[in-house]
């Protein structure tokens, strides 16, 4: 009897590991060290970049250029060390209401390049929308991580709707 009591508690754990396994499994495929820090430069919803896009600037005078774009003369740019770290930014393209915007999520480096995941905020429930043409944006620094050369962006964009009810 003792027997028969061990082998299905034994069948129970091994089914209830294998569940806990299967769902927390995935969290942990992608290393921590395929995640790469990152810090937001910039964002705002007056980019004037009209179509959805995604870039990765990898010098001074393109991103230069960018900035001048974005916001005139009007802000110093900030400085980057592009031997040590490149910039990305990705345009939302036009938006017709307020409370849409974007940001990056995360950051890693796969066996290709790079992948940004980007998070588009769009308005929920009980949010006000009134008309506007907005062009959201998003500038990121992320240090270069044992690639030289070209390296090919890839994005993922979530969508996430924000709440405006109290």
């Amino acid at each position: 009897m003792a027997k028969t009591v061990f082998n299905i508690a034994l069948a129970v754990s091994v089914i209830i590991l294998g569940i806990v396994a299967y769902i927390f499994l995935p969290a942990l495929v992608t290393p921590p060290e395929d995640r790469i820090p990152f810090s937001i430069i910039d964002r705002g919803v007056r980019s004037d970049w009209v179509e959805q896009a995604n870039f990765r600037i990898d010098t001074e005078k393109d991103f230069q250029n960018l900035w001048e774009a974005i916001h005139g003369n009007a802000t110093s740019i900030p400085q980057v060390d592009f031997d040590r770290e490149f910039i990305i930014v990705a345009f939302l393209g036009v938006r017709e209401k307020e409370g849409y915007g974007i940001t990056v999520a995360e950051v890693r480096k796969t066996s290709a390049g790079y992948t940004i995941v980007l998070k588009e905020e769009t308005p929920g429930d009980g949010c006000i929308n009134t008309p506007a043409a907005l062009t959201p944006y998003v500038i990121a620094r992320v240090p270069r991580r044992d690639v030289s050369g070209p390296v090919p962006l890839e994005s993922t964009v979530i969508s996430v709707r924000t709440s405006c009810t109290l």
